[in-house]
């Protein structure tokens, strides 16, 4: 089976564009940015209030 010049060209464009599509994606992380662990994040990812000048976790 041959393939035309303009079939490849075609093919080739699909291809690219589809990897761009990809690449242009939002990563679900940040390379090289730590995720927080702090008791703080830890408090308000469980929907709690945390008091900064107490250092406490509260459920209002």
């Amino acid at each position: 089976m041959k393939v035309s010049a303009v079939g490849s060209r075609v093919l080739l464009a699909a291809l690219l564009a589809l990897l761009s599509a990809c690449a242009s994606g939002s990563p679900s992380f940040t390379p090289g940015v730590a995720p927080d662990f702090s008791a703080r994040a830890r408090c308000e990812r469980d929907g709690l209030f945390w008091h900064a000048n107490l250092g406490i976790c509260e459920k209002i």
